[in-house]
């Protein structure tokens, strides 16, 4: 009985140290795509599967001069000129719940109070045995 016992507190402590190691790679991981989306030159952006926005990059932010607080869930929409606002959620929308890439253009509200004509490119993102992440999307 003692031998099980030492023997599961050993296995225990085994799966304790393989949890710290994948959470230190995830992290990891992590910081290396924010980093990348950071220094990219192209705007950024991406969604969970609720359709919300989760990230969106420096170059976005710097576009639009708002917080990354304003521009996530669903506040990005707010700097969508209103003439373009429905079709350009209705795009992304139909495109979302389809799991396929789309491609759409509409004005965006920049730092400097202009809507400027952007072409906004999203592609479906997939997990490991396929199945659907969130999206990912470049501008």
């Amino acid at each position: 009985m003692a031998f099980q016992v030492g023997s599961d507190l050993f296995q225990a402590g085994l799966v304790a140290q393989k949890l710290e190691r994948s959470e230190a790679f995830l992290h990891e991981s992590e910081e290396r795509f924010t980093k990348m989306a950071d220094a990219s030159p192209v705007m950024m952006w991406m969604s969970g599967q609720d359709k919300l926005c989760t990230f969106v990059n420096k170059a976005w932010l710097e576009f639009t001069g708002r917080e990354l607080t304003d521009q996530l869930g669903n506040g990005w929409v707010k700097g969508v000129h209103a003439d373009d606002l429905e079709k350009c959620w209705q795009t992304y929308a139909e495109a979302f719940d389809r799991r396929e890439p789309f491609v759409m253009q509409y004005r965006l509200l920049d730092k400097e109070g202009e809507y400027r004509w952007i072409t906004d490119k999203g592609v479906p993102r997939y997990g490991p045995k396929v199945t659907f992440a969130d999206t990912p999307g470049l501008v």
